[in-house]
């Protein structure tokens, strides 16, 4: 016997409830590890509304809107810069979540609402995040329980046609232009390489160098014209250092030291 339904409005509550209890309808092999997490980089602070790691072990960001909305892609950015600069810790506080994180891959941005805007699409296409779009349709069964049941589609990205600029480490360090800072960021990389050169690997990324003991991240290198910065775990939260005199450099030296040591120790 053939059931009718009808579109159903539902809270956000109830979308992400229904989420929770199914996350294979969204993906295959997705795993909630949280929900309304809060985040905060600097002044942003707000609640990341799912946070799943999917089935290659990678971390997802999830914003969940009812109607259409084009700010939920910056609400996404935001928490994507809180994840992304926290992915190694996170790893080690859900490893009880019978799940291997794996903080060397970057996250991905799954954004779920009934539709999106052709803005909000095209604005997608020029972001060099993994983003996935899926619209859902919310659907309430006209028999005596009154069940209902919920699908997802996803949406496709325009594909961006421009080429994509590779960077290398040798890229990163000609940026500056300052020779006495490039010396000393040259001086840094070498350094830092023989406290374990079977297991530091320096990997270039679009804005800069991330350097990992084992594929963890214990600092990152990112050049400007006159000086460098340098990020490093300080309390378990990556923290900055300028390097623009041979002092700042002793001393990123020494902070780098105790980012490496935080990570060798579990690694």
């Amino acid at each position: 016997m053939l059931v009718k339904s009808q579109v159903k409005e539902i809270s956000e509550r109830e979308l992400e409830d229904l989420i929770r209890q199914q996350p294979d309808l969204v993906e295959e092999g997705l795993l909630i590890i949280d929900q309304q997490k809060i985040t905060q980089n600097l002044e942003n602070q707000g609640r990341l509304d799912v946070l799943f790691v999917d089935s290659d072990n990678t971390l997802i960001i999830a914003e969940l809107k009812i109607k259409e909305n084009d700010r939920m892609l910056s609400q996404a950015i935001d928490y994507f810069d809180y994840i992304n600069d926290n992915k190694e810790i996170i790893a080690r506080l859900y490893s009880e979540k019978k799940t291997n994180i794996n903080p060397s891959k970057e996250p991905r941005i799954l954004l779920i609402a009934p539709s999106f805007s052709k803005t909000l699409i095209n604005r997608c296409k020029w972001i060099s995040i993994d983003i996935q779009l899926k619209r859902y349709l919310h659907l309430e069964l006209e028999d005596a329980a009154k069940n209902h049941t919920i699908f997802f589609e996803e949406v496709n990205i325009p594909y961006n046609l421009e080429t994509v600029e590779v960077k290398t480490n040798d890229d990163h360090l000609d940026y500056i232009k300052d020779e006495k800072v490039k010396s000393f960021a040259k001086k840094l990389f070498d350094e830092v390489k023989q406290w374990d050169e079977s297991r530091i690997s320096f990997t270039p990324k679009k804005s800069g160098i991330s350097m990992k003991l084992s594929g963890r991240v214990f600092g990152a290198y990112y050049p400007r014209r006159k000086y460098f910065m340098l990020h490093f775990l300080e309390d378990e939260n990556f923290v900055r250092h300028d390097v623009k005199e041979e002092a700042d450099l002793e001393l990123a030296k020494i902070f780098l030291k105790q980012s490496f040591d935080s990570i060798n120790s579990i690694v």
